[in-house]
C-alpha cells in the first residue's frame, strides 16, 4: 500500500481515515527496513529537512546552513522511483546507491542502471546492481561498526560494533562519505547561485566532515535534527533514549502540524481489461529473499514459498492444481510459478511477494503500475 506510485496517496488516504476514527497519535507505518524512521528523521526524504522540516520552509534551512556553512536548495529532490524513471529516460546520468539494489526488482530496474553512464555501488554484497556498476565500494554491516536505530517509539538504541575483520578492506557507510567528502569538489554559496562549482583545495575538508568516530556522527545529529538534542552515545545506555528529552528543543511535529487531512491526489487508472481478470497483489512479507536472505535448505523451510497463491475456487476454474507450473502474464510482463492453494487469497486476486527470486511480482507491476495491484491472466504454462 506504502509503495509504488500511489505510495503517497495510499498513505494520505490510511492516515485521513486515523485522523476520522480519532487514533491518528496511535497510527504507525510499520516499514520493511530496520531504522527506516531514524532515516526519515534524518531527512533522507526529497522533500525533507533533518527533523522533518520541508525544504522550502526558510527557518530551518538556515539554520541548517549557519552549521554546515553551505548553501541548500529550497526545491525538492528526486525520490527513489522518479530516479529511476529519470535514469530510464535519459535524464539521470549518474547514480550512487548505497545499501539498495533495483536491478533485483526486475526488468524495469535493471534497465534504468544500464542507461546511466556512470553507477557507483556500495553495498555489503555484490548485488545484481553492483554488477552493473562502474565502480563498488564495499561496505560492512551493521554489526561490524558502531551506530544508533531509532524505533517507533522514538527510541533511540545503540548498536555497538560486535565483531570485526582486521583483513577486511570494508569500510562504515559513515567513514566512506567522509573520505570521499575531503575530494569532492565544495559547491560555495555565490558560486551555487550562479550555477558554478568552486573547487577546493586539495585534502581541505569542510569542517562537518571531521569525524572520527561513528559518536561523533551523533554529535552532529544531535545539532541538526531538533528532536535528538542532548542525546549523546553514552547517555543512550542499553535501553536507549526516546527523543525529545527534558529540556531538548523538541520536536518541529507539533498537533497543528499533523492533525489534519490531506487531500490524496491520484493519477487516474486504466479501466480493467476483460482479457486480464485476475487483480494481482503484491506486498511485504517478513522473511523474503533479500540481500541478506539466500536460498539454502534452512531458509527456504521459513522464507516466503516462491509460489502464486491463488483461491481454490479460482485454480479450480483455471484447471490448476497445487504446486503446477503456471504462466501469469499482465499487461507489461509474464512469468512462470508453481501455484499454491491458498483459502486466505480473494476470490479474483493472485498474491505474489515482493524480492522473490527472479522478481515476478515486480515484472508485473512494472515501473508505472500504482505498486499495490495490477491486472494478470493465468494459465497452464505449456
Amino acid at each position: 500500500l506504502v509503495s509504488g506510485r500511489a505510495a503517497a496517496a495510499n498513505r494520505a488516504s490510511l492516515m485521513n481515515i486515523a485522523l476520522l476514527a480519532g487514533c491518528a497519535e496511535r497510527t504507525f507505518y510499520l516499514a520493511p527496513e530496520a531504522n527506516s524512521v531514524g532515516a526519515r528523521d534524518m531527512g533522507l526524504l526529497p522533500a525533507s529537512l533533518p527533523g522533518h522540516a520541508a525544504t522550502d520552509e526558510v527557518a530551518s534551512r538556515e539554520r541548517l546552513e549557519r552549521l554546515w556553512g553551505v548553501k541548500l536548495p529550497a526545491q525538492a529532490g528526486m525520490g527513489y522511483d522518479e530516479m529511476l524513471e529519470a535514469a530510464a529516460a535519459g535524464r539521470l546520468r549518474a547514480l550512487y546507491l548505497v545499501g539498495s539494489d533495483p536491478a533485483s526488482q526486475g526488468p524495469a530496474g535493471q534497465a534504468a542502471l544500464q542507461k546511466v553512464d556512470f553507477l557507483v555501488v556500495q553495498d555489503l554484497f555484490l548485488t545484481e546492481s553492483a554488477r552493473l556498476a562502474d565502480v563498488v565500494l564495499p561496505a560492512v554491516s551493521w554489526a561490524e561498526t558502531d551506530g544508533t536505530f531509532t524505533n517507533l517509539e522514538r527510541r533511540v538504541q545503540r548498536a555497538p560494533q560486535t565483531i570485526a575483520n582486521p583483513h577486511s578492506q570494508a569500510a562504515p557507510d559513515w567513514l566512506i562519505f567522509t573520505e570521499l567528502a575531503k575530494l569532492w569538489p565544495a559547491v560555495t554559496g555565490e558560486a551555487r547561485s550562479e550555477g558554478k562549482k568552486s573547487k577546493r583545495k586539495g585534502g581541505d575538508a569542510p569542517r562537518q566532515w571531521g569525524y572520527a568516530a561513528a559518536s561523533e556522527v551523533l554529535e552532529e545529529i544531535t545539532r541538526a535534527v531538533p528532536m535528538y538534542d542532548k542525546l549523546n552515545w553514552a547517555a543512550l545506555g542499553e535501553e536507549g533514549k526516546q527523543w525529545p528529552l527534558a529540556g531538548a528543543a523538541g520536536s518541529p511535529l507539533s498537533p497543528a502540524a499533523v492533525r489534519r487531512l490531506v487531500i490524496a491526489e491520484r493519477r487516474s487508472l486504466a479501466p480493467g481489461r476483460s482479457d486480464y481478470p485476475y487483480t494481482l497483489v503484491a506486498g511485504q512479507v517478513l522473511l523474503d529473499y533479500g540481500t541478506l536472505l539466500r536460498p539454502t535448505a534452512v531458509t527456504e523451510a521459513v522464507a516466503a514459498p516462491v509460489a502464486a497463491g491463488i483461491n481454490p475456487a479460482d485454480a479450480a476454474r483455471e484447471k490448476l492444481v497445487d504446486g503446477q507450473l503456471a504462466a501469469i502474464s499482465s499487461a507489461v510482463g509474464q512469468v512462470v510459478l508453481p501455484v499454491r492453494l491458498d483459502e486466505t487469497v480473494q476470490p479474483g486476486t493472485l498474491w505474489i511477494p515482493y524480492s522473490l527470486p527472479g522478481a515476478p511480482a515486480e515484472t508485473l507491476l512494472g515501473s508505472t503500475s500504482p505498486g499495490v495491484g495490477a491486472g494478470v491472466r493465468i494459465a497452464a504454462a505449456g
